[in-house]
């Protein structure tokens, strides 16, 4: 009976242990049946052990894209309560680096775009008029026919400029377990737009899978034959487990500078629940007329989780 009790209690040791701590343990359970000494007390302490495979298998199923949704999309205080209980890291993995930095650039970023609307007292009333007027009439003279001067160029059809309808596709590797296919579609006239993106996080295991949906709605502006600003503004959903939605902007740069290559920074910064999640892609583009070859890489974090990696996609354009 004594025996008996001893292994009843390392079998609950897996419960305490992270998930490779918990294997190595589940695996010295097994070896120890080899030095019992009744046929009874094998197949007891065995029973025992395979129970206690099956519940370290069960506590280390969470995978990647689980961990990145709760941090995600948990409320405020339930975040900050997991993030103080684990020394301010998730605890599956150290905590993003890179956050500090992401956010400070982001910042500056969408300052800009507050910056385009606010009339605060260090932001005059001149230079905001100005900074919107000239986008404005060069984004009226690019999608229309009327030159103003002999700098400013119609848009020929096809350009990644101001699109009247752009279609991109994309694949991600995370890692060798997580993969993303990703779909953006963007349509407008003029200053006008709208874009729609989809992204598809697959995990193979465990078998998991992490819907990322944005819609915005852009005001275009373009500075020059070779540069754009968009301006927008709409709402994120992330679907796994639950659904959870939240507002969200975009401010992309495009920049073309050859007929036959470009950069391309698309942010995004959505508050679920108080969290805020930022999706960053800066891409590279080989065109030739309406269809482009773009790499690149897109990382979409939280304060805790990141799901980031390089892509390759195709782009074609009207």
């Amino acid at each position: 009976m004594e025996k008996s009790n001893n292994a009843l209690n390392i079998a609950g040791v897996p419960h305490l242990l992270g998930p490779t701590k918990a294997w190595i343990a589940c695996v010295g359970l097994l070896t120890q049946t080899l030095d019992k000494n009744t046929m009874k007390q094998k197949i007891n302490t065995l029973l025992i052990s395979l129970l206690s495979i099956i519940l370290c298998i069960e506590q280390s199923h969470a995978g990647m894209l689980d961990d990145f949704e709760t941090s995600a999309t948990a409320s405020n205080r339930t975040a900050k309560e997991s993030r103080k209980s684990s020394g301010g890291c998730s605890p599956r993995k150290k905590c993003n680096s890179s956050s500090d930095d992401d956010n400070f650039w982001l910042s500056i970023i969408f300052d800009m775009f507050f910056d385009a609307f606010r009339t605060e007292e260090q932001i005059t009333r001149t230079t905001t008029r100005g900074f919107l007027t000239i986008g404005i009439e060069t984004t009226l003279d690019r999608a229309s026919n009327f030159q103003r001067n002999d700098f400013i160029k119609p848009r020929k059809i096809g350009s990644p400029l101001l699109p009247n309808i752009r279609f991109d596709i994309n694949r991600q590797k995370v890692s060798s377990n997580v993969h993303s296919n990703d779909v953006r579609i963007e349509g407008g006239e003029s200053l006008i737009g709208v874009q729609l993106r989809m992204t598809k996080f697959e995990e193979i295991k465990p078998a998991d899978s992490l819907n990322f949906v944005s819609i915005h709605g852009l005001y275009r502006l373009s500075y020059g034959n070779t540069f754009n600003i968009n301006l927008g503004a709409g709402v994120s959903v992330l679907s796994g487990n639950e659904n959870t939605s939240g507002l969200s902007l975009t401010v992309p740069f495009y920049w073309h500078f050859h007929k036959n290559m470009g950069v391309e920074y698309k942010p995004i910064v959505t508050s679920f629940n108080g969290n805020i999640v930022t999706d960053q892609d800066l891409g590279v583009l080989f065109s030739y007329k309406a269809a482009s070859f773009i790499v690149g890489y897109r990382s979409l974090s939280s304060v805790e989780e990141s799901l980031s990696g390089p892509y390759f996609g195709f782009s074609l354009r009207r």
